[in-house]
């Protein structure tokens, strides 16, 4: 992940940390906090996505792939 992706991704959270903060403080409902979180970090993946995580993912993929014989699917 560059430098520029890093400090896109440090200033996504500090925002989603700052407004359930909020949330917290006004009293909202801990499951509404826990699912505008998950929901918040969602939105941040697509909008500044790790290519570290992509290839992980990929290289289990393959794994997978391998040890089930299916090489005919795409990845």
């Amino acid at each position: 992940m560059s430098l520029k992706s890093s400090e896109d991704r440090l200033q996504g959270l500090e925002a989603i940390k700052r407004r359930a903060m909020e949330m917290a403080q006004r009293g909202d409902d801990a499951f509404a906090i826990r699912g505008f979180i998950k929901d918040a970090q969602e939105e941040l993946a697509y909008a500044v996505p790790s290519t570290e995580k992509y290839k992980k993912a990929k290289g289990a993929v393959e794994r997978y792939k391998g040890m089930t014989g299916d090489k005919d699917t795409p990845i």
